[in-house]
């Protein structure tokens, strides 16, 4: 099965060269390396599950690959909204700054990924090969729920200006309405809504909030089915690992319902493009216990109303972490809302 963060940050990465060619000119190459090296190492992960590797070795390599996707989707995230901010008035002046900035970012980046890939070297595929080695090994379906938690290595220069977004989406979260609601983010693309959406899902002040969570990137090519089973293995749904597949889609959300209809639980849902989506996933998040939330990103405020009427959609402000450079601090609106 292809790991789950490693793949999203492929994907990301190849649609941000197609569609933002414009903002990542001067730095696209580099950004493509990043796009194919980090391919390389999803390769390797889907040789390794395999032959079911779950060496502690193996593990740390894992988390080290998850970890290095991360940080490269958020740093060019982040570059690409600001590139964008910059087409405006003052800022265009901060735009060879930028450039600098993610330069040095990828090539930290790229050193990271050198030293993976010679550790890879080292561990060896034969390892993968040894059942016998002593190490203890881990279940399929632990791995892959460990796996796909979001890094909680965010880099801080990347977030500097999302606290008050995080103060606000916080207090949204811990509230205790007796009904399931949603809690939105919306905004364009590269705005940082992924990015905020995984700091709040790592964020010590939900640590004890809920008794189950999952993190799904849901993506322009819905795939439901992929979607439902994601959310299964997440919260620790009981089901049949090899029966799963074999599941209709509404007999997964019925389990999902009748699973989550007495806990307290979390579940994000990156990336929402249409209505239809909300249509079809909504049946599977009951009520639950009291405080029960989905969080939602999408680019479209349509959406994120239409799957909650009653709550407002949070809209981020861009990131300004070069106005503090630069001494300044001027008023205007924030690109990218209303």
């Amino acid at each position: 099965m292809v790991e789950h963060a490693v793949s999203t940050a492929v994907t990301r990465l190849t649609t941000w060269l197609i569609e933002e060619a414009v903002l990542l000119k001067g730095v696209s190459e580099k950004v493509q390396h990043l796009r194919d090296k980090l391919s390389w190492m999803q390769g390797f992960l889907q040789d390794a599950d395999a032959v079911q590797e779950r060496s502690v070795r193996f593990q740390t390599l894992v988390s080290q690959i998850r970890e290095v996707a991360f940080d490269a989707e958020v740093a060019i995230e982040s570059y690409i909204s600001k590139q964008a901010a910059a087409r405006r008035s003052w800022r265009k002046v901060l735009k060879p700054i930028y450039r600098r900035r993610i330069r040095k970012k990828i090539e930290k980046i790229q050193a990271r990924m050198e030293k993976i890939s010679k550790d890879k070297e080292i561990f060896g595929t034969a390892s993968m090969n040894n059942q016998e080695g002593g190490e203890a090994l881990i279940s399929k379906n632990e791995m892959l729920r460990w796996w796909r938690q979001p890094s909680p290595n965010i880099q801080e220069d990347d977030l500097i200006d999302l606290v008050e977004d995080t103060e606000a989406l916080i207090t949204q979260l811990c509230t205790m309405e007796r009904s399931r609601s949603v809690v939105s983010i919306v905004g364009m693309g590269g705005l940082g809504k992924t990015t905020l959406a995984k700091k709040l899902y790592n964020h010590p002040d939900l640590g004890n909030q809920f008794h189950c969570r999952s993190f799904v990137y849901v993506s322009q090519e819905f795939n439901r089915r992929e979607i439902l089973q994601r959310i299964i293995k997440d919260v620790g749904c009981p089901h049949n690992r090899d029966g799963l597949g074999k599941l209709e889609e509404e007999m997964m959300v019925e389990m999902l319902h009748m699973f989550l209809k007495d806990r307290r639980y979390l579940v994000v849902l990156d990336d929402i493009w249409k209505k239809e989506v909300w249509d079809g996933l909504q049946a599977a998040f009951p009520s639950g216990e009291m405080g029960s939330k989905v969080m939602v990103t999408t680019r479209f405020r349509d959406v994120a109303v239409y799957a909650d009427p009653r709550s407002t959609p949070h809209e981020p402000r861009m990131l300004t972490e070069d106005r503090r450079e630069l001494g300044t601090c001027p008023q205007e609106s924030t690109p990218g809302s209303g």
